[in-house]
């Protein structure tokens, strides 16, 4: 077990635990779907090791294919620097500086005009361009190109993860039998993107988490760990942001916790400095796809009704 936690903490050859939690400082945001998306499925390959877990789609830009990882903790959505100048996309303004898991850097941005979800047509976006050093190149022999944000996924007003069947439903139709949490939606309006939270308790200990899905292991701030009365275990190591910064990490136990009332499972998480206060909003901690492929499906539904919809268990517990 301990060995197995200890390789959770180590950043080579790792997807981050920290892609998401992306405040990013751009004044555009997405553009408007054509038509109405209903219950589209697009596959996506599930990423794990360990206990950690991410889900990557393909993205088309100009008649290229990548991955991006399915990021609900990134305001805006990313493509990497280097790919960006493959393509020939040329930025637009001046650069922004935007925070990210235990740093900030600068970013650029550009107008994606010709660009797909595994067929289904995206409509012409500015999105940052970052050099995201703590991402892979690589997942499946497969180019991963950026991260796929809350500000294009919004745009379906509702999706379903379903990471035991590999694949993502755009414009999902909530579920009737799964276990409905509020979320706060908080937009950004300066920013062009949003964020999604919701209120938790670890033991007594309020907190608000970032509904994450692009962080493959929760994580939650240190202070919340010793206040959530969490069970820490095994040596310090380090995780790599999306910004390529790193985070001093603990492996932590959580027995006793709650999503707005809702029990759940016990699982594993890592612990650090990663609390957030920024563009008035504050959280101490990502509810990561770890967490989250513990369930059948996973339904984030954006509007009318903001909430997280969590269908299964698929497991009661990491075991």
């Amino acid at each position: 077990m301990l060995k197995l936690l200890r390789s959770l903490v180590s950043p080579a050859g790792r997807l981050p635990v920290v892609v998401g939690m992306s405040l990013l400082a751009l004044g555009l945001g997405a553009g408007t779907p054509t038509a109405p998306v209903r219950n589209r499925t697009v596959p996506l390959i599930v990423w794990r090791h360990g206990y950690a877990k991410a889900a990557l789609a393909r993205v088309t830009i100009d008649g290229r294919h990548y991955l991006f990882l399915i990021d609900t903790g990134a305001a805006k959505t990313a493509l990497r620097t280097s790919v960006a100048l493959a393509l020939g996309l040329r930025p637009q303004g001046p650069d922004t500086r935007v925070m990210t898991a235990g740093c900030s850097t600068e970013a650029g941005h550009l107008l994606l005009s010709d660009w797909q979800l595994h067929g289904v047509a995206l409509p012409p976006t500015v999105v940052m361009t970052a050099g995201l050093a703590g991402v892979p190149p690589r997942v499946a022999g497969q180019q991963v190109a950026g991260l796929l944000g809350s500000d294009v996924l919004a745009q379906f007003r509702a999706i379903r993860l379903e990471y035991s069947r590999s694949r993502l439903v755009l414009g999902a139709t909530p579920s009737a039998a799964g276990r409905s949490v509020p979320i706060i939606v908080h937009h950004l309006p300066a920013l062009g993107g949003q964020v999604e939270l919701v209120h938790a308790t670890l033991g007594r200990a309020p907190a608000t988490l970032l509904v994450d899905t692009g962080a493959s292991l929760t994580t939650i701030d240190s202070r919340l760990a010793r206040r959530g009365q969490t069970v820490a275990f095994g040596p310090q190591g380090s995780v790599r942001g999306a910004a390529g910064c790193q985070v001093r990490v603990r492996a932590v136990a959580i027995a006793d916790w709650k999503l707005q009332g809702l029990v759940m499972p016990s699982a594993y998480a890592l612990s650090g400095s990663i609390a957030a206060h920024g563009h008035g909003i504050s959280f101490q901690g990502l509810l990561g796809s770890d967490v989250l492929s513990f369930y059948r499906q996973v339904t984030l539904e954006f509007a009318p009704r903001p909430r997280l919809i969590l269908d299964g268990p698929m497991y009661h517990a990491h075991n």
